[in-house]
């Protein structure tokens, strides 16, 4: 029962202590960090599909001939399954465009790089600054690197999309 007249504190802790200090630089470089490793991560798959559908399409292709001269079992199945696998890859290719693909990705990748190591320059930069001026050249910093990752998405979504064909009705 005396547990209870103990004093613990204060029941509401102070506002200052309980609000960390958010390092708002940092959180834009994680996030931009983040980003690249994404589109590294894309155009890595990209590039493996490009160049495992185009090696399937050209073996197929190439053996398609010699497969029709030869004479063995379940010749009409293995040539249909050829002539399917070659049609599939190839429309694949088409409708994910991971050549293209690949190279917006890199491009951007690329980008986002260079706009990182610009903006730790930066950073650098304003260590040699003191007071507001040290803050001030960070933040333009910041804002810059940022306006970066804004335009390099922007451009991506507007090379992704310059391409892509929607069908359309033609009229009689």
């Amino acid at each position: 029962m005396t547990e209870r007249l103990v004093d613990r504190g204060s029941r509401s802790p102070d506002p200052a202590d309980s609000i960390p200090t958010v390092d708002v630089h940092g959180l834009a470089e994680a996030h931009v960090s983040r980003l690249r490793a994404r589109y590294d991560w894309r155009a890595r798959w990209h590039r493996r599909f490009f160049r495992l559908g185009g090696l399937l399409i050209i073996l197929a292709s190439a053996a398609l001939p010699l497969l029709t001269t030869l004479d063995y079992e379940n010749k009409d199945f293995v040539l249909s399954a050829t002539g399917v696998v070659i049609a599939v890859l190839t429309g694949l290719q088409t409708f994910y465009r991971w050549d293209k693909s690949w190279a917006t990705l890199r491009a951007a990748e690329s980008s986002l790089t260079e706009l990182r190591w610009e903006w730790r320059l930066r950073q650098e930069e304003a260590k040699g600054l003191t007071g507001d001026d040290a803050d001030r050249h960070r933040r333009e910093a910041t804002e810059r690197m940022l306006a970066g990752v804004r335009e390099v998405r922007l451009r991506e979504s507007e090379d992704y999309f310059a391409e892509l064909r929607f069908p359309s009705a033609r009229a009689r």
